[in-house]
């Protein structure tokens, strides 16, 4: 069911002063606990070798982001924890012919798409206070894409250490976010005055009426928050990491409060069309990554 939502700010590792140390929970000093190098990298090798050949001679992994900072307190709720998978795609080609055709960068969306789907479930909430999210880089090597910090989880040490010192983002992405702000709560403050115009309908015609301009809004905050975390995505896929543009702008929609508000539509909106989806045909139908994910695999194997 759709609820309102709210603009409050928040709080982002972009803008916090640093820790004196790193998370104690993750780290002992600054080596990550053997556990936690353990649970995470499991993770990632487990749900790989149940889809592909040779795993342990082609993949990489690394613990990034703000997890990996001086500035992990950053933030309230479910902590951001983000692993980051490298590709030896000569190697990973060689192990599995069937993806011989297939560009590097379209069998990494394949793979982030299944990521999401189909692993993210499952450490949402891993040890009761962090979102834990796995990402496929096109580039074979972390540094290429100028992480803020990056631990190997196979070697057991950091590839790019942790620095107190401020991220460095140019000016004008100071200047660019601004339109993004304004576009972001005028979004959401449309989606709040159209769920009120829904619920205050007094006649069926106007309730379609007010349907059709909710859902239309509804439709805009999705595709912006979509764009949003595509672009983040490509900061730590294809961009510079942890200060591209696409980073900073999520971050700042964290910290304006913007885009929690727009994540929370998104998720109402979900919801919603996973319950029409019952209602009518009895089961869930498949979601647009799934289909994708589905049309490549079958590319793959009419090749």
């Amino acid at each position: 069911m759709y609820q309102p939502v709210g603009i409050t700010s928040g709080a982002s590792s972009f803008y916090v002063q640093p820790a004196s140390g790193l998370d104690p929970e993750l780290f002992s000093g600054t080596r990550l606990k053997a556990d936690v190098r353990r649970e995470l990298l499991g993770a990632a090798v487990g749900f790989m070798r149940q889809r592909y050949m040779g795993v342990e001679y082609w993949l990489k992994a690394w613990l990034a982001g703000s997890a990996a900072s001086y500035r992990w307190h950053a933030g309230s709720g479910m902590r951001d924890v983000d692993v980051l998978l490298g590709v030896e795609w000569v190697t990973f080609r060689l192990a599995n012919r069937d993806f011989a055709s297939m560009g590097s960068k379209e069998i990494a969306r394949v793979m982030n798409d299944d990521l999401r789907q189909n692993l993210w479930p499952q450490t949402k909430e891993w040890r009761g206070q962090y979102e834990v999210t796995f990402y496929v880089n096109a580039a074979e090597d972390i540094r290429d894409i100028s992480p803020y910090a990056a631990y190997d989880l196979i070697a057991d040490g950091w590839t790019v250490p942790p620095t107190k010192d401020a991220p460095v983002v140019p000016k004008e992405y100071e200047v660019a976010v601004g339109a993004w702000h304004d576009r972001a709560k005028q979004v959401v403050q449309r989606y709040s005055h159209m769920l009120t115009g829904v619920q205050n309908a007094t006649s069926p015609v106007a309730r379609v009426n007010a349907e059709v301009g909710f859902r239309a809004t509804v439709a805009q905050a999705e595709s912006l928050f979509n764009e949003i975390h595509q672009a983040r995505r490509a900061s730590f896929t294809e961009g510079h990491g942890y200060a591209d543009w696409g980073n900073y702008l999520w971050q700042s929609g964290k910290q304006h409060g913007w885009l929690p508000a727009l994540r929370q539509i998104k998720e109402f909106a979900e919801a919603d069309r996973k319950s029409r989806d019952v209602q009518t045909y009895g089961v869930e139908l498949p979601d647009q990554d799934v289909l994708l994910r589905r049309a490549a695999l079958a590319y793959r194997n009419s090749a």
